[in-house]
């Protein structure tokens, strides 16, 4: 005669939850852990970073090395930014905070807290300063890690120089520098004093973009413009006529998180959806070695294999 199975006792059962809690929370602590060590290498990274050496360095803003205060919290929209994103740049004690409205994401790109634009009218921007502690005639290096999220086909223009506060259509003509990320529209412009525009760019899907963190590098100088992605040349322009380079001494601000493109209907803010961790801004060109050593750092820190 087959024996019924009994059924589990309660202190049983609870023996087993036991066990089952200590393993998940030993995972769990595992996890904590992990992370806590990668934060704190991050931090040490960044610390020792070669963008603190490398000279002529106008702005830096990252992530890790601040506790952003929070306005508000939208839940799964994010968490409103209050206060600045602050201007880490040691060799200048001018800093070039920016504030606005943006919002912060507690697991960005790499798993660390990064600046996330969503929606309309978000951005950030700083005070007006005098151009040249941005910008200079003899060229300038950018650096961006950013991550594209697609809303309506956009993916947000990440940054810009202007002489204004805002990205609106009224405001063409006012633009120095621009990063242009609209559609599969990838550009860099540099506008001269007498408005004539020199470009750089073109078509990337935005395939290439939508939940990829990219490493995006953008030089202009009196000779040429290049963008670089991920280490590797996108788009080059040799044909730069120096006489439309000149950057005279208007007041600037830095803008980041403005959308648009530079052609008769000007910028305008726009939806857009992205992550960015690292603004860096060098007020010269700087040479193929320095170029490589920012880039390297910056596919350590965040784990972005280069494409070399």
């Amino acid at each position: 005669m087959n024996k019924i199975p009994k059924a589990f006792s309660l202190i049983e059962i609870s023996i087993v939850f036991i066990i089952i809690g200590i393993l998940v929370g030993g995972i769990m602590s595992g996890i904590d852990l992990y992370r806590d060590f990668k934060e704190q290498t991050v931090k040490r990274l960044t610390l020792s970073s070669p963008v603190r050496r490398i000279p002529d360095l106008s702005a830096w803003y990252e992530t890790t090395q601040q506790d952003f205060k929070i306005w508000y919290d939208y839940g799964i929209g994010g968490r409103q930014l209050d206060g600045a994103w602050k201007d880490m740049n040691p060799q200048l004690s001018l800093k070039k905070n920016l504030t606005g409205r943006a919002y912060v994401n507690d697991k960005g790109i790499a798993g660390f807290k990064s600046i996330f634009f969503f929606w309309n009218h978000a951005f950030l921007n700083s005070e007006l300063m005098p151009q040249y502690e941005l910008v200079s005639s003899e060229g300038n290096t950018i650096f961006m890690v950013l991550e594209c999220q697609l809303a309506s086909g956009t993916c947000g223009s990440p940054f810009g120089i202007s002489s204004t506060q805002y990205c609106q259509q009224s405001d063409q003509g006012k633009y120095k520098i621009v990063i242009e990320h609209m559609w599969d529209d990838f550009y860099f412009h540099v506008r001269g004093e007498n408005e004539q525009t020199q470009s750089v760019g073109g078509k990337y899907s935005a395939n290439n973009w939508i939940g990829k963190s990219r490493i995006t590098t953008f030089q202009n100088n009196p000779n040429k413009m290049f963008i670089k992605i991920d280490g590797k040349l996108f788009a080059e322009n040799n044909s730069i006529d120096p006489a439309k380079f000149m950057i005279g001494s208007t007041p600037v601000r830095i803008n980041i998180g403005c959308a648009g493109n530079i052609e008769q209907s000007g910028f305008y803010r726009d939806w857009r959806f992205g992550n960015i961790s690292e603004v860096i801004l060098f007020s010269r060109p700087l040479n193929n070695k320095e170029i490589e050593i920012i880039e390297d750092y910056l596919s350590k820190k965040y784990e972005i294999i280069l494409d070399k």
